[in-house]
């Protein structure tokens, strides 16, 4: 759960970050279609950043092939009660907010369902109208319009003209997506601004597109106003007219042409998501690696460091005596099994000329505090037989898989 948490974490900074460079400098500009990509371009990279891994990956995780080991959580340990700690206590608030945020949502749906199955229903030129009294104004979801039986009828035709812009060019699939990521990112303000804007964005598009159809922007200005009261904003539709929504609409629908020159300040988001970047990065090396374990490294004769030797490092006694040496003096981390936090390390080291252990490190890792167990014990093995290589001692890279685990049955063997 932790490293959901982490995951979570990780996608909301994004979104913060791409949501204040959104307010700084583009909510206000007319690329309505380009705003649109830009605004979901920021939820999907947000989501998706955390899955990249920007680490160092200079050292190959099979530089010398190691059997697994495996450290398993004794029974009664898992059966003893799990103390209260901060990671699992964000988690049980986080989850709740998520499932109270996603019942919010189905009953959105389900309201909308309602609506579908109440109204009386006509289908032209492959969209459905929906004659619904329930909505105070004309509204769109995908292929059908809702429409209210007190439209005014000169305004009929700029009413279905905006919502067949929502429709032809899938509005409503961008707010399904914005709902979505608000049950995952619940506490954040970012994503609710997010959700907002592209709203507005879709508004402004519509608003444009009739607008510069009719060329007549007072008259539309006007049919905006007088359909501005009695609007239901639960509802997860696009509806005509929203009274937050209206003033910044007409503006906008008569604001002066945007200055071509201020697309460059489209170029602003390439910083905004370099430093989304390196926030993930910063993460991740944080989870991946701890401080070196303090070993004095011994002269040597040869500072190259190998991965492929004539003759390799070899522990006393052999590979099985380093795994029963390891297997008994590795632990399991006490706050990991109380977090039910379980996977596989990754411990890089480096057998000097000497036959020492030096260089040791996590390349990867689930949890630092696993790592950190690993490395103490993996910092102490005893001297090895230093490898070969044409004729003269070198220093060995190697790595070992250390695997953490709650299931008693797992034994330790070769990584596959």
């Amino acid at each position: 759960m932790n490293s959901f948490l982490i995951y979570a974490l990780e996608v909301n900074i994004s979104l913060i970050i791409f949501a204040a460079i959104y307010f700084l400098f583009f909510r206000n500009e007319r690329f309505h279609n380009l705003n649109r990509t830009v605004i979901l371009g920021m939820i999907f990279a947000a989501f998706a950043l955390p899955f990249l891994d920007f680490t160092r990956s200079d050292v190959p995780l099979l530089v010398v092939e190691l059997e697994t080991l495996v450290i398993t959580a004794k029974q009664e340990t898992l059966a003893a009660p799990v103390g209260w700690n901060i990671p699992s206590a964000l988690s049980i608030v986080y989850l709740l907010g998520c499932m109270v945020a996603l019942t919010l949502l189905i009953k959105q749906f389900a309201t909308l369902r309602n609506l579908f199955r109440s109204g009386e229903k006509t289908i032209k030129n492959g969209v459905e109208y929906i004659i619904q009294n329930e909505l105070k104004s004309p509204s769109s979801f995908f292929k059908s319009i809702f429409w209210h039986a007190d439209v005014e009828s000169e305004d009929e035709q700029w009413i279905r003209d905006h919502e067949l812009v929502h429709i032809r060019e899938n509005h409503s699939l961008d707010i399904v997506v914005l709902r979505l990521a608000q049950v995952i990112c619940w506490f954040n303000p970012a994503i609710y601004f997010l959700s907002a804007a592209i709203e507005a964005t879709h508004e402004f598009r519509a608003d444009e597109v009739v607008a510069n159809k009719y060329n007549d922007r007072i008259k539309y200005s006007n049919v905006l106003l007088s359909q501005a009261l009695g609007v239901d904003t639960s509802v997860l539709v696009h509806q005509f007219s929203k009274p937050n929504l209206l003033k910044r609409r007409i503006m906008m629908l008569n604001k002066q042409q945007t200055n071509k020159k201020s697309i460059l300040k489209y170029g602003l988001l390439i910083p905004a998501l370099a430093l989304a970047m390196a926030f993930n990065a910063c993460s991740k090396e944080d989870q991946a690696s701890n401080s070196q374990v303090d070993t004095e490294p011994a002269a040597a004769v040869d500072n190259t460091v190998y991965d492929k030797v004539d003759q390799m490092p070899e522990y006393p006694g052999g590979q099985t005596e380093m795994i029963q040496f390891l297997g008994n003096n590795i632990k399991y981390p006490e706050n990991c099994k109380e977090d039910g936090i379980e996977g596989t390390v990754f411990i890089s080291f480096v057998i000097d000329t000497d036959g020492m252990v030096t260089d040791v490190e996590a390349i990867k890792s689930p949890d630092p505090r696993l790592s950190a167990a690993a490395m103490e014990v993996v910092g102490k093995m005893p001297e090895w037989q230093p490898g070969v290589h044409e004729g003269k001692t070198v220093k060995v890279k190697m790595v070992l898989p250390v695997k953490y685990t709650f299931d008693e049955n797992e034994t330790s063997g070769k990584k596959s």
